[in-house]
């Protein structure tokens, strides 16, 4: 699975957000049986989300987004690779989704970030350019935005944003390098994902 690229593609999350994913936010099972059953969506509760354990934390509400088909498929191979020999149990479900070959913690900030960089340059981008890992829940923005028929408000609650000037901020023509980059980044997986032109700026269509 190409992680945290996937994920932040087809949900939106922030970094940080996917960096405190858990097996059991995508996955569940019966204690002992050693077959996991991918959840219908994922959902991060308050506390795992931006802001959620400051002074402002009494107004943010957990997030939940539905797993695409393609995303699913994913995640379930990742899960069966790593996990086919173990037996669903609360630890279980307890570890990071993605973990860190430098310790037994998840993959920190830093390392997210190479991975995105090393899939731009894989993908054959400029390596000059400022790709990161918020590129990501910006080109999520987008398609959701022009799927949605430009609804801003829609747009919003798909990404847990409390003021439309935030999600604004988001569409920026500016950012329609990003949204070609991811297109192409996705190409390179073998993704059935297409970059439309529109009107000055790019969005990912699938199919």
């Amino acid at each position: 699975m190409r992680s945290p690229d996937s994920i932040g593609l087809s949900t939106g999350f922030r970094i940080h957000e996917i960096l405190g994913m858990s097996v059991g936010h995508v996955a569940t099972g019966r204690p002992g049986s050693p077959e996991l059953q991918l959840r219908a969506d994922l959902t991060v509760e308050r506390h795992g989300l931006k802001f959620g354990r400051s002074a402002k934390a009494s107004r943010i509400r957990a997030r939940r987004v539905p797993l695409t088909a393609r995303l699913r498929q994913l995640l379930g191979d990742y899960l069966h690779e790593r996990f086919q020999f173990h037996f669903w149990s609360t630890e279980l479900g307890a570890r990071p989704l993605l973990p860190s070959r430098k310790g037994s913690g998840p993959l920190r900030r830093w390392q997210a970030a190479k991975i995105v960089r090393n899939a731009c340059r894989g993908a054959g981008l400029d390596p000059a350019q400022p790709w990161g890992t918020h590129s990501l829940r910006k080109c999520f923005a987008r398609l959701v935005y022009e799927e949605s028929g430009h609804d801003i408000d829609l747009t919003r609650v798909a990404l847990g944003h409390s003021s439309v000037t935030t999600t604004q901020r988001y569409l920026a023509t500016s950012e329609s390098a990003a949204f070609d980059a991811i297109g192409r980044i996705q190409a390179a997986a073998g993704q059935p994902m297409r970059v439309v032109p529109t009107t000055g700026v790019f969005f990912i269509r699938a199919g």
